[in-house]
């Protein structure tokens, strides 16, 4: 029964076509362009009202460390 699926299989790929003659008309390749620039600029929107707090997630991750020092130790006699 196995054997009979695979042989199918086999002949339906050699039956159906390997290549697609597909066609994108000029409407179709514009709304793909808006889908595009509007995603742009929805992430340019997002990225500019969330600048500030990036910004500072940013700087606190990657920003120079403080060492807290001991003022006893940092005085001379």
């Amino acid at each position: 029964m196995r054997n009979k699926f695979i042989v199918l299989f086999l002949i339906s790929l050699s039956v159906y076509p390997v290549t697609a003659h597909a066609y994108i008309d000029p409407i179709s390749g514009s709304m793909y362009l808006q889908v595009l620039l509007g995603g742009i600029v929805g992430m340019a929107g997002i990225i500019k009202l969330y600048w500030r707090q990036v910004k500072t997630a940013w700087s606190n991750f990657f920003g120079a460390k403080t060492a807290v020092s001991d003022s006893s130790e940092t005085r001379q006699p």
